[in-house]
């Protein structure tokens, strides 16, 4: 990731700040006594979508040119992606279809849907869909937007980051340890590397 750093991480979120919600950092006195630490929490699950891959998707489509905007989407997840991409494109009147499998959590299709989506059910045991997303986006021009692994998205994501340094900064606390949920590993990526910066 040589051409990755935290100026990339800055520009997003000059591109993103007025579309997202500056979510807070909390402490818990509780988890706080038992771990003998000063544990702070980035409550990400605020964010319109509930989770940080908001930050991502808004990134990453507001980079589109209007050609690629009006072609349209097309994207491939679980559930906080697709209602990510789902959200951000119904914001800026995007064309979406998101492929999701057919185990997704029913809540999670359902607010894909209310984001004005297209959803695409697969069959994750028969289907791999990477593929699907390959074949729509060759067959109808859409333009793939990936859950983690584009460098507008891990920009994106990695703005959680530069909240928490002016957020932790505004309390004079320089962090020992910084702890992470990694998936496909677009917010570790992003915040990791803007933490470190």
């Amino acid at each position: 990731m040589s051409k990755f750093n935290y100026l990339k991480i800055e520009a997003a979120y000059e591109n993103i700040k007025h579309k997202l919600i500056k979510t807070p950092l909390i402490t818990n006195d509780y988890i706080n006594k038992i771990l003998d630490s000063k544990v702070y929490f980035k409550l990400e699950n605020l964010q319109t979508t509930g989770s940080f891959k908001l930050r991502g998707a808004t990134n990453k489509i507001s980079k589109l040119t209007e050609e690629q905007k009006l072609a349209g989407l097309v994207a491939y997840s679980s559930g906080n992606h697709a209602q990510a991409v789902g959200f951000a494109s119904m914001q800026e009147n995007i064309s979406a279809k998101i492929i999701m499998p057919n185990n997704a959590p029913k809540i999670k299709i359902e607010n894909t849907h209310k984001y004005k989506a297209e959803v695409i059910l697969y069959d994750p045991e028969k289907e791999i869909r990477e593929d699907i997303g390959k074949e729509i986006a060759r067959k109808e021009g859409r333009t793939i937007i990936k859950p983690y692994d584009d460098y507008d998205v891990i920009a994106g994501q990695g703005t959680a980051a530069y909240e928490i340094s002016q957020q932790l900064d505004s309390l004079s606390i320089i962090p020992d340890v910084y702890l992470c949920c990694c998936g496909g590993g677009g917010l570790i990526a992003g915040t990791s590397t803007y933490l470190k910066y």
